[in-house]
């Protein structure tokens, strides 16, 4: 790849690089783009991709199918790829579509551009910030930090989606309060459960996963454990796996699982005025759970960014000892350290907001050892 070539022949590299898509790599490198007839190559690959998964588990004595099988651990995705490929090398990357920054040079016939795009000054602040970030600079900091806290969001990602497969690799998203953050890859296994539609380790996978938190907090911090290490996910937690996470920390780090999710229920707020719910409300549904409005009208901006009404984040203490009070504020201000939307908050904190992301790249090319690499390599 030219880019890792690059970075290897330069004596001082950049720290991070624009990589700029071309309109047509972008139409034809998505997942369900389609190549024009006269364009397309016959491929050579007879072999399916359910069974190209099933050698994982089974593979052959003289590997000759494995070698048909490899094209399939490839994601079909350009960017998924893309940043997966350049993991080992720890090239950092800024991607940006070729529209973005000439819309006007890509033009229907009646003379407006393609595709619609932010504001110039939107788009510069938005690139500017995600460079300052990725060049190792920290926008801003959250106020009132409790030392000695540790945030890991746990991010889950099936190897096929569309078939009865049940393998799915996880990883670990470990964030600080000063907005730091280090991706760690667990097992590949059959975590995913049908009956559910949710994620579990088994217990060995739990505890070796938070061992390598654990571990690189004390890296960064002069031997130290965390006081506190607050787990979130979008799952419940089983007793094994619970289990797991346990033995993985030393006695003296309170560990503490929240579950993060959607509000099924589609609750909707109203209150009088033009604005909707305040950002920060809560509605306690017990003394372990609650309705959180991560978005709505914020007083200090006075207005509400955002299009319609907005719906709450349900919010569960499903395990260990916490006052309620402090873990709604702590998600309430995981919310807004995303560096690379730059953005007033989120809806979802950057624990959970990253997960899709994360699980996308680390099965889109495969990887060899464990990168154990900032969140910037995966954004």
């Amino acid at each position: 790849m030219p880019l890792i070539g690059a970075a290897s022949r330069i004596e001082d590299p950049p720290t991070f690089w624009f990589v700029v898509i071309p309109e047509d790599v972008y139409e034809l490198s998505r997942p369900l783009s389609k190549v024009p007839v006269q364009e397309r190559v016959q491929g050579t690959v007879r072999m399916t991709k359910s069974e190209a998964q099933k050698l994982d588990e089974q593979p052959t004595l003289y590997g000759i199918e494995e070698a048909e099988a490899e094209v399939y651990k490839y994601a079909t995705h350009f960017r998924r790829q893309l940043k997966a490929r350049l993991l080992s090398d720890k090239i950092v990357t800024q991607i940006v579509r070729e529209t973005t920054l000439s819309p006007f040079d890509f033009l229907k016939s009646n003379g407006l551009p393609k595709r619609r795009v932010e504001d110039a000054a939107t788009i510069a602040w938005k690139l500017t910030t995600g460079a300052y970030y990725k060049d190792g600079g920290r926008p801003w900091q959250l106020a009132d930090v409790r030392p000695g806290v540790c945030y890991v969001g746990l991010a889950y990602k099936r190897r096929d989606s569309d078939s009865t497969d049940r393998f799915a690799v996880c990883a670990a998203q470990m964030f600080l309060a000063s907005g730091e953050g280090v991706v760690f890859r667990g097992a590949l296994g059959p975590w995913y459960r049908a009956d559910t539609e949710q994620y579990h380790l088994d217990e060995p996978a739990a505890r070796d996963l938070v061992a390598m938190v654990i571990a690189e907090y004390r890296e960064q911090h002069g031997g130290r454990p965390p006081s506190e290490l607050f787990l979130h996910a979008k799952s419940s937690f089983t007793d094994e796996e619970w289990n797991g996470f346990g033995a993985g920390v030393p006695p003296e780090t309170n560990l503490v699982g929240v579950q993060i999710a959607d509000a099924k229920d589609n609750l909707k707020l109203f209150r009088p005025g033009k604005y909707p719910i305040i950002r920060g409300s809560a509605l306690m549904l017990s003394e372990d759970q609650a309705f959180l409005w991560t978005a709505g009208y914020t007083p200090r901006l006075d207005t509400y960014l955002g299009p319609e009404t907005p719906n709450p984040v349900l919010i569960r203490r499903q395990r260990g000892d916490c006052a309620f009070d402090t873990i709604l504020r702590d998600v309430m201000s995981l919310t807004k350290i995303n560096f690379n939307s730059c953005l007033h908050h989120d809806r979802l904190p950057v624990t959970i907001r990253f997960a899709n992301a994360v699980g996308e790249i680390m099965l889109a090319a495969p990887q060899s050892g464990e990168p154990r690499l900032p969140i910037k390599f995966y954004i």
